[in-house]
């Protein structure tokens, strides 16, 4: 067994490796790897993130899928993406942006996933 965590930094990383850290095909993998994750079922889902992926199954568009929260699933996501683009900040604040936003649109949340991006980040 692995965490959530875990599955949504390797989540994270298959979208940014298919896209090329480009923000609108990372967005669209990001959002269908997240779809077919919560059909696993996944224990201790968050409240916020729960309703955001079903947002998503039922036809809302990445940009319109979060939902208001302060969750710590940006921020749990964050750290492959500071890794890997930290040499690049606006790219980086980018990908950031889009993660979070997929399920929490919170500012709180936006700025907790950029601490954790900028704590983990490769210059």
């Amino acid at each position: 067994m692995v965490s959530d965590d875990t599955e949504h930094t390797c989540m994270v990383a298959q979208a940014l490796i298919v896209s090329g850290g480009d923000i609108q095909p990372f967005s669209r993998s990001l959002a269908w790897r997240l779809r077919f994750w919560l059909l696993g079922l996944p224990a201790g889902i968050g409240l916020a993130t729960l309703r955001a992926l079903v947002k998503l199954w039922l036809g809302f568009p990445a940009s319109r899928s979060g939902v208001f929260s302060a969750g710590n699933g940006p921020a749990m996501r964050a750290a492959i993406i500071g890794a890997a683009f930290g040499g690049r900040p606006e790219r980086m604040r980018g990908l950031a942006r889009t993660s979070t936003r997929l399920t929490h649109t919170d500012p709180k949340a936006e700025r907790g996933a950029l601490a954790a991006h900028q704590a983990a980040r490769h210059p």
